[in-house]
């Protein structure tokens, strides 16, 4: 019990979040590798473009921020970004383990997998993996995929195809009935090259990983921005225009298993919990451009336990803060109220026993 009250009247406080520097100057830094086309790169006039650049911006939009790009070697980013050489990573960032104990993840926003090319209008009807494990077809792949193939079609005939353009030309030609490589290589190559003769028709083969925005360690309102702006960009459209831009495909693997309470919504409010006493609430309107955090309050849960003989009572308090500060109590008034609180509780737990009796 005294452990107990010494717990609720430690003053409560949340760390300051890098969201509020963010907001008040009305700018987010980006780190990323401008090494890796299509998601991000610099185009023949020195201009930095792609995929995941045109997505950023788009997300900067959603919250009303602009944002600035800051060019890192790969090795070096997570240090970059641990340092405050920029707010987040957004560079085609597999989510991992490892990388979850130096940063923190927003909710996946792009998934990469396998793919496999056929001629267009698909003339074999191959719609999943065993279509093409039976042995009539030739197949083509870089080499660091023949370990999977051999494990995953070994029926298939294959052949080792060292780029995506010799792949797409060898279906073109006949050579090849099915080519497999990274899907968005595939798609990209064929949206570059304005080919219609070939298309993708798989793209969920082989190791399937999905890329975050990395934050650093502790940045929940900054990352639950991030989410929510995530959301927004699936909901209004924006995001599946720039995979028909840049991959040329319509229809996106797992859109709907990312927020699936989100999808297919004209307005919505999400309550996420990012912290064991905390709760923010956002509302905002998905048929407008951008966000507007119609509400923003932090609860503070007090809780106190106390153990009878014959049962357990639990009794909850729910203190409103200002979402805007940090969060701090006045031990005074924790203590009063934690007073109150077990005072309450015994009393009725002697007229529980009474009643018993």
């Amino acid at each position: 019990m005294f452990l107990a009250l010494l717990i609720l009247l430690s003053p409560l406080r949340s760390s300051a979040d890098q969201w509020d520097d963010i907001s008040n100057a009305g700018v987010i830094t980006i780190g990323l590798d401008p090494t890796y086309p299509p998601f991000q790169y610099y185009d023949t006039d020195g201009n930095l473009t792609g995929f995941e650049v045109e997505l950023a911006q788009r997300l900067g939009q959603i919250l009303g921020v602009d944002v600035e790009f800051i060019p890192s070697a790969w090795d070096p980013i997570i240090p970059n970004l641990q340092t405050g050489l920029f707010d987040i990573i957004m560079s085609a960032m597999t989510i991992t383990v490892t990388r979850e104990l130096e940063v923190d993840f927003t909710n996946p926003y792009f998934h990469s997998s396998y793919g496999a090319a056929v001629k267009a209008g698909n003339p074999l009807n191959i719609s999943k993996l065993s279509d093409i494990n039976n042995g009539s077809i030739m197949l083509g792949f870089p080499s660091f995929l023949t370990t999977w193939v051999q494990t995953n079609i070994p029926l298939a005939q294959t052949t080792i195809i060292d780029t995506t353009d010799n792949g797409i030309n060898n279906i073109e030609n006949g050579n090849i009935d099915v080519y497999i490589s990274f899907w968005s290589s595939i798609a990209r190559k064929l949206v570059e090259s304005n080919n219609l003769n070939v298309e993708v028709v798989l793209t969920e083969l082989g190791d399937l990983t999905d890329f975050g925005i990395a934050t650093r360690t502790g940045e929940i309102i900054l990352r639950e921005r991030l989410n929510t702006a995530i959301g927004f960009a699936y909901n209004d459209g924006s995001f599946l225009s720039l995979i028909q831009k840049w991959f040329g495909v319509s229809d996106y693997p797992h859109i709907d298993d990312y927020l699936p309470n989100q999808i297919g919504v004209t307005t919505t409010t999400i309550y996420t919990t990012i912290a064991s006493n905390t709760t923010i609430s956002n509302t905002y309107d998905t048929t407008s451009t951008h966000i507007t955090f119609i509400e923003e309050t932090k609860f503070i849960t007090v809780s106190t336990t106390v153990e009878q003989t014959e049962f357990t009572t639990i009794e909850t308090t729910t203190l409103l803060t200002d979402s805007k500060s940090e969060v701090s109590f006045n031990p005074i008034l924790l203590s009063a109220l934690s007073f109150v609180t077990i005072f309450s509780i015994i009393r009725r737990s002697r007229n529980r026993s009474s009643e018993d009796l």
